[in-house]
């Protein structure tokens, strides 16, 4: 899924918060609009996850910061040894919630 479909994959769940089409009307909920949701939604992790390690969304799901090890890669045409230095990674874990839902929809 890019963005502009999870944009509109927004867009479709908050006008579900109102059913009525007052609610819709006064939502005034655009492509500009999304998009600004939506990157301020993944900023917003991003710059938590700068300063911490860890972010817990409950019922959603945690990201996690991990550290890899320095290792000794090749490379794949000479075999010749590469020392590949440590970085960090993100990780994502999803919570029960989540977890439970993407697999009620799987098993249908």
């Amino acid at each position: 899924m890019n963005k502009q479909d999870f944009i509109k994959v927004v867009r479709e769940n908050l006008l579900k918060l109102g059913k009525d089409k007052e609610f819709e009307d006064s939502l005034s909920f655009n492509q500009d609009c999304g998009r600004k949701i939506v990157d301020c939604f993944f900023d917003s992790i991003t710059e938590v996850l700068e300063k911490e390690d860890e972010l817990k969304i409950v019922n959603w799901g945690a990201f996690n910061i991990k550290t890899t090890k320095e290792r000794i890669g090749r490379n794949p045409k000479t075999g010749e040894p590469i020392p590949i230095k440590p970085k960090k990674i993100v990780k994502f874990r999803a919570g029960k919630t989540m977890a439970d839902r993407i697999e009620k929809s799987l098993s249908e």
